[in-house]
């Protein structure tokens, strides 16, 4: 299902890899766990698709997108689990072309809007949750804030009850 048309941005949760040598560190400090590429600091991330490079993600009947899941709730229920220390999770923000799904959405370009301030202790994460938020400029966020962020940024919150 494609997205109507918002004005604004769409809130969604992921996780991503922290970059654990310094040479990953050198292109940037999230990664996600199927690209080899690291999100951009400070910049949009935005989609491409490997497989057909002549259509624009998130194309229908392809995987390609960047994906999140609705909430918090969810990303914890379906995929990310604290106890993982490989991981840090955090909230997204979507615009372009997206596709709405059961678990979450896919989109075309993806801001990080802040990291969560969760249960994973940061003596076990290469990288300290608050050297993350401050190298992209974001806050840290406690996961039960989820949707007071979202709302006092302006983003636009879809639960999957609403679908």
């Amino acid at each position: 299902m494609t997205v109507p048309d918002y004005t604004a941005r769409i809130a969604g949760a992921r996780s991503w890899r922290v970059a654990n040598t310094m040479w990953a560190r050198m292109g940037g400090l999230l990664w996600a766990d199927v690209i080899l590429e690291p999100w951009p600091v400070g910049e949009e991330y935005r989609a491409k698709c490997d497989d057909n490079p002549e259509h624009r993600p998130p194309a229908e009947g392809c995987n390609c997108g960047i994906y999140a899941w609705y909430t918090v709730e969810s990303l914890v229920k379906e995929w990310y689990k604290p106890e993982d220390f490989r991981h840090v999770s955090g909230i997204v923000s979507a615009r372009g072309d997206v596709e709405l799904h059961d678990w979450g959405w896919r989109a075309e370009y993806v801001r990080v809007e802040a990291i969560l301030d969760d249960d994973v202790p940061d003596e076990d994460l290469p990288i300290p949750k608050r050297t993350i938020a401050d190298a992209y400029g974001i806050p840290m966020v406690i996961p039960s804030d989820y949707e007071a962020f979202c709302e006092e940024q302006g983003l636009a919150i879809i639960r999957p009850e609403d679908l």
